[in-house]
């Protein structure tokens, strides 16, 4: 796995959270560190299907505030590092809703 971002080290130095480039995807693991969701970014591309896996996140036991807050840091740098803006400006730039692209790059 070639990870572009770890962050939330829990359990020693065991990611919590981390982002695979080449497979585009976010993987998340509980305080056990069990692997408990991978989230494909390919299929993440509106700001429901971003807000939906905020929430699903959010409503379990295990996901503590600071893992939020770096689950949420994570894809914001994700988003400047693959299309080249915020999570703001690919999504909802200026409110309006966008469906984006992750292999097209239509933000850069």
């Amino acid at each position: 796995m070639t990870t572009l971002l770890t962050t939330f080290f829990s359990r020693g130095n065991e990611p919590m959270i981390t982002f695979d480039k080449e497979e585009r995807t976010i993987e998340v693991r509980n305080h056990t560190g069990r692997h408990v969701y991978e989230i494909d970014l390919e299929r993440c591309t509106t700001p429901a299907q971003l807000l939906d896996w905020i929430f699903q996140l959010h409503g379990k036991t295990w996901m503590t505030p600071e893992m939020m807050d770096e689950f949420l840091s994570i894809i914001e740098d994700v988003c400047r590092e693959v299309l080249g803006k915020s999570v703001q400006g690919c999504f909802c730039p200026f409110g309006q809703s966008r469906t984006v692209d992750w292999e097209k790059n239509p933000c850069a």
